[in-house]
């Protein structure tokens, strides 16, 4: 068990649909940078808006670091 609260639901194309219950968004992103592009948060629909503004802002501070 990765965290005490999670139900994990595989589809039949193969995605992995996991749910937990956290204290917060912290929480989760922490997670979702952890697992990479694997990752999507699905719902609360603003959640997933507070990690597309935090990807935006990370990708716009490496804009140009690898040229």
């Amino acid at each position: 068990t990765w965290h005490h609260s999670q139900q994990l639901t595989i589809a039949p194309d193969g995605t992995h649909l996991l749910k937990v219950s956290v204290r917060g968004f912290d929480e989760l992103r922490f997670w979702i940078a952890w697992m990479g592009e694997g990752a999507e948060i699905v719902d609360p629909p603003e959640w997933r808006q507070r990690m597309i503004a935090m990807i935006d802002a990370m990708r716009g501070r490496y804009r140009g670091a690898l040229r």
